[in-house]
């Protein structure tokens, strides 16, 4: 756990899980710790596991005391490695004879995501809440959401977002929030667009 805040906290829960390429659960661990304030943590550590698919997944995740999610962070690693050239490096480059395998990604069967979107208004900015849910039974990948200029329109530029470029594990929701300039609009109603590695794609109106 890294805390780059001064603030301590009490009783995080922090959690581990590994699943394999099908979402098969092979590892989950968790541990109720204390952090201190700009401070860095190590709770435990995740086993060597055998027997993995070439792809597999692993997902950390941190919730304070009150059971709410604070930071998530998901990962794609491979069985295989990467295999660094040592016979040809320089002072500053090093080449690669092997490379991790992720080729089975390309397999993740396609998802529909159910979206909600709505926009409030917050002085000269605009908040919009996106609300996504996996209603299938595969892993959501690599989810994108943007802010659209009306109905396939430009994209609204700068936003900021609360989270993008996530996960969802099959039947979880998520809310995300983007705030962004009412006048990045141009006086178009925002429209919320998703898409993804293995996402179909949809659009919806987000008004105000």
């Amino acid at each position: 756990v890294v805390n780059s805040r001064l603030d301590p906290y009490q009783k995080i829960r922090v959690s581990a899980e590994v699943y394999d390429f099908n979402l098969k659960k092979e590892f989950s661990k968790e541990e109720t710790v204390d952090v201190t304030g700009n401070s860095s943590t190590r709770v435990f550590v995740v086993p060597k596991l055998d027997n993995l698919s070439t792809t597999y997944f692993l997902r950390l995740t941190l919730k304070n005391s009150a059971g709410e999610l604070v930071s998530t962070n998901f990962y794609w690693l491979s069985t295989t490695p990467d295999v660094s050239d040592w016979q040809k490096t320089t002072w500053y480059y090093t080449p690669t004879s092997g490379y991790a395998d992720f080729k089975t990604l390309k397999n993740l069967p396609k998802v529909r995501l159910n979206i909600g979107a709505t926009t409030q208004k917050d002085g000269a900015r605009n908040v919009t809440h996106v609300t996504v849910k996996n209603p299938s039974s595969n892993l959501a990948f690599f989810i994108h959401l943007r802010v659209d200029k009306g109905e396939h329109g430009a994209e609204v530029l700068p936003v900021i977002w609360q989270d993008n470029y996530f996960e969802l594990l099959p039947g979880e929701k998520r809310e995300i929030t983007a705030s962004y300039s009412k006048g990045e609009l141009n006086g178009a109603t925002p429209y919320v667009a998703v898409d993804g590695w293995n996402i179909v794609a949809a659009s919806l109106a987000a008004g105000i």
